[in-house]
């Protein structure tokens, strides 16, 4: 229906409504149009906003990984947040397989765009950019490192941590959501659409049902493999010592690190860990059930040799 069609449709409506002759609910129409004409303009990718004066007669719009047609499609996720971000670290550290999986990939993503969306700072669109298209993974990952780091710091494998701290903040921030106005921009349409497909799949983890041996039951979201992928990642980039790595302290105590703490840069600034205890057995050194205890870099003399067909964390 054209728009003339559209007009005289409304002016016919008008003049049944109000009891007037369809010529003065034309003209009251008319006064009615605002001075501007709306136009449909192509859309230009901008590292920031700006005021269209470089390009004219297009439209100004945040760009997108995507955008970068020639870039590697495993790099061009690997920029894209929250989920390809997070699909692309559980990916590279051999995290993305195995029992409960999806979660590390779930919690990630979750992550990411609540620190994205809460802390903007921690964000370098136009360095993002040009990594993306030079096609280098490791200038990728150099501009998202400060938000990978503030994840690293907020993850952790402690149940108290999660509980009391990161499961209560992620459950916010995904209500808030719902009293956000429905944006004019389609880039945050799409954000704001994908982050709401992960807070279904949160909602779902979280509802109570009666298992097969008839007792209340929930599946979860399992929160540890998130954090070792992460950690993986990291020491992967700035050394230090993996998640599941027999040390030996200066004093001779043997201990299994855990997991990995990191300030705004450099390596690891200190481990958590557990103690090593000979094995009844055989001698063979596994985890104690004592608490785990923090460890400094400083503190570590040396590796221990792993056993050939030690699983991890036995």
């Amino acid at each position: 229906m054209t728009s003339d069609k559209h007009a005289k449709r409304a002016a016919r409506n008008l003049a049944v409504r109000e009891g007037i002759s369809y010529t003065a609910a034309r003209r009251r129409l008319d006064e009615q149009q605002p001075d501007h004409e709306w136009r449909v303009l192509p859309a230009v990718a901008c590292a920031t906003r700006c005021d269209s004066s470089p390009h004219p007669g297009y439209a100004c719009r945040a760009w997108r990984p995507q955008d970068a047609k020639h870039a590697d499609f495993y790099l061009r996720r690997a920029a894209e947040l929250p989920s390809g971000r997070a699909r692309h670290i559980a990916e590279t550290t051999g995290c993305a397989t195995g029992h409960r999986s999806e979660d590390t990939v779930l919690l990630l993503a979750l992550v990411y765009a609540w620190l994205a969306d809460s802390k903007p700072q921690l964000l370098r669109p136009a360095e993002l950019r040009a990594a993306v298209e030079a096609g280098d993974q490791a200038a990728v990952d150099a501009a998202l490192e400060p938000l990978d780091r503030a994840a690293a710091r907020w993850l952790s494998k402690h149940p108290e941590h999660w509980w009391k701290h990161l499961k209560p903040r992620i459950s916010a921030y995904l209500a808030s959501l719902d009293d956000r106005e429905f944006p004019h921009d389609m880039i945050e349409a799409d954000w704001l659409g994908e982050v709401g497909r992960l807070a279904r799949r949160w909602d779902r983890a979280w509802v109570e049902y009666t298992n097969y041996n008839g007792y209340p039951d929930q599946d979860g979201v399992s929160w540890m493999g998130a954090k070792e992928a992460i950690d993986l990642h990291l020491t992967a980039r700035h050394g230090g010592h993996n998640p599941g790595t027999d040390v030996r302290l200066h004093d001779g105590r043997p201990v299994r690190v855990v997991e990995a703490e990191w300030d705004l840069s450099g390596p690891p600034v200190a481990y958590w860990a557990v103690a090593l205890v000979p094995r009844a057995l055989d001698g063979r050194l596994i985890s104690s059930l004592s608490t785990d205890i923090q460890v400094r870099p400083g503190d570590i003399d040396g590796k221990l040799p792993a056993p050939a067909d030690r699983l991890p964390f036995s």
